[in-house]
């Protein structure tokens, strides 16, 4: 997903091939994606790596695509590091250990550009998230997901239905969830490229949410144990038990330019966050 060049904090005019800092942790492999500046709101995502240095109380991230820059952020910006784990309900064979997911959501001070975004690494998850407790120590909060398997399609009632999404932008805010029911909101994260072909999200056999990349939705749910499946040209899905009084975020995730889904669960951090640079999808069924 690409990312904006512009700098969070102060801009380094840098080389790729400068050196990580004597002594610094560099993790490798990084997706950052903030907002693509301070006017635009619409999310960006950039490859990068990134270096923690503990003796210069900061951290850089040095952006390989879309362009070549690096930007320092002071420890002290930070007020807020949410690290969401999300863990297989299996171990796959030949494995010894259940498959794992990391994200990464940070929050600084008032004032400064960005004010939030976003981390994803590849490889080096499990060593970032220790190096973020050493760091930010009571700031860093630790959230656990499960992790969607795959679904078969032929279960789904609704496969066949078609919608159309209409997009509105600005949408409406995210509503507190009543005392009866639950609240489920659901984002489908913008990606460049990605076709503006509806994503349903199925609960219980029932679609609930038609979305396009660079969308969301919510909808009221009855409290109890649900089914949740992503439906593209492929299904994956999350079994859920939900609560009435409390809020639900699914990610429909765009995989191969949008042709087929992940499905995720996130905090409300990382939801806002997408909503932020998304608009809203008032999606209809066109027929059953």
């Amino acid at each position: 997903m690409p990312r904006s060049a512009l700098a969070f904090g102060t801009l380094i005019l840098a080389l790729l091939c400068a050196l990580p800092v004597w002594g610094a942790t560099e993790i490798k492999d990084v997706s950052v994606r903030c907002a693509a500046s301070a006017k635009d709101s619409k999310l960006v995502e950039s490859s990068s790596s990134l270096v923690l240095d503990d003796a210069a109380s900061s951290f850089t991230i040095r952006m390989e695509r879309p362009q070549r820059h690096a930007y320092t952020v002071p420890y002290a910006d930070i007020q807020k590091v949410i690290a969401e784990v999300s863990t297989a309900s299996r171990v796959v064979p030949g494995e010894t250990s259940a498959l794992r997911y990391y994200a990464f959501y940070f929050e600084r001070k008032p004032g400064v550009f960005p004010e939030r975004f976003t981390v994803q690494a590849s490889s080096g998850s499990a060593e970032l998230l220790a190096k973020l407790r050493s760091a930010f120590g009571a700031r860093v909060q630790e959230l656990a997901f499960p992790l969607a398997d795959e679904s078969d399609l032929s279960r789904l009632s609704d496969l066949n239905t078609n919608y159309t999404v209409k997009v509105e932008k600005p949408g409406p805010a995210i509503p507190a969830a009543k005392k009866e029911s639950a609240l489920v909101v659901v984002v489908c994260p913008w990606e460049d490229d990605s076709k503006k072909e509806p994503i349903n999200l199925d609960a219980n056999g029932r679609v609930i949410a038609a979305e396009i990349p660079g969308t969301y939705s919510f909808v009221n749910l009855d409290p109890g144990d649900y089914t949740m499946v992503a439906q593209a040209a492929n299904a994956r899905q999350l079994r859920v038990k939900m609560e009435a009084g409390h809020t639900y975020y699914f990610f429909l995730d765009p995989v191969e330019g949008g042709s087929r889904t992940n499905l995720s669960m996130h905090s409300r951090e990382m939801a806002q966050f997408e909503i932020s640079g998304a608009a809203y999808s008032d999606w209809r069924r066109d027929k059953y």
